[in-house]
């Protein structure tokens, strides 16, 4: 897929899962995604994704996997991350060379209180540094 991500999307009420890996996907993540209440995976890594990560896919409460490594994202991880009880895996790295991720900031306090947390990438992979 290539483009932006559509806005009809949020006709999808109850989508439960968005996959738009490894594609050519460009501009920002819509803020209209946090209006997907039962959306649970949310992987949009390896594409060309630009800007922030909307506050309001923090309201998501359904969300436990969320994939975001190797776009262009900037800003800082909101305190509302903690909102997301059933998150499991939350990766915002870069694994390959073109990933440009640049978050700023500290990771907040409240991922202390994600209890299903198992998997954790906000680094550049160390093999593109050898």
């Amino acid at each position: 897929m290539s483009g932006s991500i559509p806005y009809e999307l949020q006709n999808l009420t109850m989508l439960e899962v968005l996959a738009l890996q490894r594609g050519f996907i460009t501009g920002s993540i819509p803020s209209m995604l946090g209006n997907l209440r039962h959306l649970k995976i949310l992987d949009l890594n390896f594409n060309n994704i630009t800007g922030s990560i909307p506050e309001n896919l923090y309201n998501v409460e359904t969300l436990d996997y969320i994939d975001l490594n190797d776009n262009h994202l900037t800003g800082t991880v909101s305190s509302k991350i903690g909102n997301l009880k059933n998150l499991f895996y939350w990766q915002l790295g870069n694994d390959a060379p073109w990933g440009n991720n640049s978050f700023t900031g500290t990771i907040p306090p409240e991922v202390g209180l994600l209890e299903d947390l198992r998997k954790l990438s906000i680094i550049r992979s160390a093999e593109y540094y050898c």
